[in-house]
Order: structure tokens, then C-alpha cells, then sequence
């Protein structure tokens, strides 16, 4: 039991503390769902890892910002796109 709420408790500090491209691979992932498309948990956790605050370069934050909205990501993004992005 004590694992289990301590596993959730990490979980939930790792979602909160999230920048904006972790939270652009989140929303570019629930779009793939909607275009069928799988993306799996391991795919997703690499996309986040890889876009760790550490890890960007200058201006990158703020595109994930401006682009980090469902509406704009359907507008910019095609299901096609999204293939492309999340294949193996």
C-alpha cells in the first residue's frame, strides 16, 4: 500500500511539474488517439524526457508555448503528421 501511494505521489509530482513541450507531447498524443493512432506510454515518457527544460535550446520553450493549445495543434498537425512524428 505504502508503494502504491508513493508510486501515485511521484506520478502526480512528475505531471505537475511538467514545461510546455512535455505538456505538447501530452496534447500531440491525445490527438493521436483520436486519429487511431497508438502511442504508447514508453513513447510518450521518451518524448517528455527528451524535452526536459535542461535539454532545449534557446526559443524552443516558447513554441511549445504557442503551440501547445489543442486547437492549433489540429490546425498545424495532420493525422498523417502525427503518424510521422510517433513511428517507431
Amino acid at each position: 500500500m505504502v508503494r502504491t501511494v508513493s508510486g501515485l505521489l511521484l506520478l502526480l509530482l512528475s505531471v505537475s511539474c511538467a514545461n510546455d513541450c512535455q505538456d505538447l507531447c501530452q496534447e500531440l498524443a491525445e490527438y493521436a488517439t483520436e486519429c487511431e493512432l497508438v502511442v504508447s506510454d514508453t513513447e510518450l515518457e521518451e518524448c517528455k524526457t527528451e524535452n526536459q527544460r535542461r535539454d532545449l535550446e534557446d526559443g524552443e520553450m516558447e513554441l511549445c508555448e504557442e503551440f501547445n493549445d489543442p486547437e492549433v495543434i489540429r490546425e498545424e498537425w495532420t493525422c498523417s503528421d502525427l503518424e510521422e512524428y510517433w513511428a517507431p
